[in-house]
């Protein structure tokens, strides 16, 4: 990643996140089940080698293999740690987290090499030894892991040329880590990491490329007599996105067995069916890149569940504390750079990922309500609609309804049909739920009386404990100013300066914005917009304003907040009151109009969103 509906909506003052967690044997493991599924398999395979067959990936006992989860960065840690020595260490710590705390078995591991960086670490692959044998280090760490795989990625590599392609200079780098790592079953190959671009006809050219690549790797495995390592090569456009060309044009090197096909799905939901449905219909995909930046913690949500239900892997970008989107906080130092920082989950992003990994393949659905304050739930009046999806060849299916009894109350709901196989229906919970209660499971019944849990259950949790700070002694999260501002370091709240706009305007306004997103910023499980303000006006008409927008350009109306005040005055703006997106936000605008002309200056300080 370069930083640049899951129909269950509920409606009320009560804020939420969903979180779609799926689940299946601990080995992340299960049998082929569908036509496309149970395509011959090569024989002989040896233990705990993959390959592919058909459209899916198996382990050698013959299991569709899909694994989850996260990408991690090697010694130099998106830059952090290039201008110190190399630490190892650091880089298992956290393949320990990921692994053995969040339960991810899949790794990608992204490999930095720039040599604009340094003076420490900057030499790719072929020209230190040292950071070659890092990286073997790391990998084989990783090996010790029962049932986790790693892809290596060459993230960031000079041998790319300015579209981010390979060249006739990457086909070394691939032989040096085929050498190294040919007997290693637990390794992928992942080429490159986002071709750019949006000419389709030149697909053909980076397709020759990638075959060249792939015939120079299976020639260095032959001569060695070892098997063959299952290779990605990435979408031909648009960052990795596209995998369309190689619907009729796949991989033919090496008989283009064990070639997996690499897309970074940074794309709402509507876009799935082109970006994964229907190139996983006919090839063995890999979602390598995902997360909330173009694409909403919803989508995220839904894209983890389509991939769980076509049994394709993927991972979460990024295990890091800088590389946005963040699964993990930031606390004053990258984690990888310092051995003593808590690996903390983001309260949005992490949270997500570690409990959707967390979770049983196979498990039900679920979503949580977010207490709000924490500790206390009203929902008599809270409604929302619950959906469920009956598979056609679960047979044909009388009824699905909700059962609301698991918490001592509520008659059952009967879901109407409303389109092919979906059932909906809108739901009343009682009031009085406190944290950690189960609310609903959705059941089918079929013809015969057969009962089926088919998930969807609803979990109370409490919202996130800490401030989300978006400005405060000059610090910014993801965030800067345009316009005339500056930051004074004579007039501020807290910290050492704040935020200040001089205006002089006749006849119209004054104004300033904050963009707090560009890939939107995701506030759902907070409670209200903190922050403080200070105006001094010659016109004591003049008003002070804010107007919020999200992504998709929907706006609060002006909100009026005061006028000319001597100290920095509090303001808090309920979430709950905005008609925006909230898992979305991207923008800040704070106005001063009212009057035909005013001078002055207004100040912003703590700008923060808090539970």
């Amino acid at each position: 990643m370069k930083t640049f509906p899951l129909k269950i909506k509920i409606f009320s003052l009560i804020l939420c996140s969903t979180v779609l967690v799926f689940a299946c044997d601990s080995t992340s493991k299960e049998k082929a089940s569908s036509a496309n599924d149970t395509t011959s398999i090569p024989e002989p395979i040896k233990p705990g080698w993959l390959h592919t067959s058909g459209n899916k990936i198996y382990t050698s006992d013959g299991n569709i293999w899909h694994g989850r989860g996260v990408n991690i960065h090697d010694t130099r840690s998106n830059w952090e740690a290039s201008y110190q020595p190399p630490d190892v260490e650091l880089v298992k710590a956290q393949i320990d987290e990921a692994v053995n705390v969040w339960h991810a078995d899949f790794l990608r591991l992204c490999l930095e090499t720039d040599p604009s960086t340094g003076p420490y670490q900057y030499k790719g692959i072929l020209d230190d030894p040292e950071y070659l044998e890092d990286i073997i280090e790391i990998v084989d760490y990783i090996g010790t892991k029962p049932n986790v795989y790693v892809m290596l990625s060459l993230w960031i590599e000079p041998t790319t040329d300015a579209r981010g392609w390979p060249t006739n200079a990457t086909t070394p780098v691939w032989n040096k880590l085929a050498e190294k790592m040919k007997n290693k079953p637990h390794v992928i190959y992942g080429i490159i990491n986002e071709p750019n671009g949006d000419d389709a006809a030149q697909d053909p050219q980076l397709w020759d490329i990638y075959n060249t690549i792939v015939a120079s790797i299976r020639a260095v495995e032959d001569t060695n007599g070892t098997p063959h390592h299952l290779i990605a090569v990435q979408g031909t456009r648009n960052y990795s996105r596209i995998l369309e060309y190689y619907i009729s044009h796949p991989i033919t090197a090496g008989g283009g067995a064990n070639i997996i096909y690499e897309t970074h799905a940074y794309v709402p939901t509507a876009d799935f069916d082109k970006i994964v449905v229907q190139p996983a219909a006919v090839l063995p995909v890999i979602i390598g890149e995902y997360g909330p930046s173009y694409m909403s913690i919803a989508d995220c949500g839904n894209l983890f569940e389509l991939a769980q239900e076509l049994k394709i892997p993927l991972a979460a970008w990024s295990f890091h504390s800088t590389s946005r989107p963040t699964l993990l906080e930031y606390y004053g130092k990258p984690y990888s750079v310092s051995p003593d920082g808590p690996l903390t989950p983001t309260p949005i992003w992490g949270n997500f990922i570690k409990k959707a990994l967390s979770s049983d393949y196979g498990a039900p659905l679920i979503q949580n309500v977010i207490m709000n304050p924490p500790g206390f739930i009203n929902t008599s009046s809270l409604n929302f609609t619950i959906s469920a999806s009956v598979k056609d060849n679960e047979g044909s299916v009388s009824s699905v309804f909700a059962d609301l009894s698991a918490i001592g109350g509520g008659s059952n709901v009967i879901m109407t049909k409303t389109s092919g196989t979906t059932y909906s229906a809108a739901v009343n919970l009682p009031a009085g739920l406190t944290e950690g209660d189960k609310l609903i499971f959705i059941k089918a019944a079929d013809n015969e009386g057969n009962v089926k849990y088919r998930g969807n259950k609803i979990e109370i949790i409490k919202p996130a404990t800490s401030d989300l700070l978006i400005y405060s002694s000059g610090t910014f999260i993801n965030s800067y100013t345009w316009g005339s501002v500056t930051e004074d370091t004579s007039t501020y709240y807290e910290g050492g300066q704040s935020l200040r706009k001089n205006f002089n305007f006749t006849g119209y306004w004054a104004d300033f914005g904050i963009c707090i997103s560009s890939s939107g910023l995701n506030v759902m499980g907070y409670g209200a917009l903190k922050f403080r303000y200070k105006l001094t006006s010659s016109n004591p008409g003049a008003v002070f304003r804010l107007e919020i927008s999200d992504l998709s350009g929907n706006k609060t109306e002006y909100i009026s907040i005061g006028t000319s005040n001597t100290s920095f005055t509090e303001v808090q703006i309920p979430l709950s009151s905005l008609q925006i997106n909230i898992n979305e936000i991207s923008t800040f605008m704070f106005i001063i109009n009212g009057v035909q002309s005013s001078s002055g200056s207004l100040w912003i300080d703590d700008i923060r969103f808090i539970p």
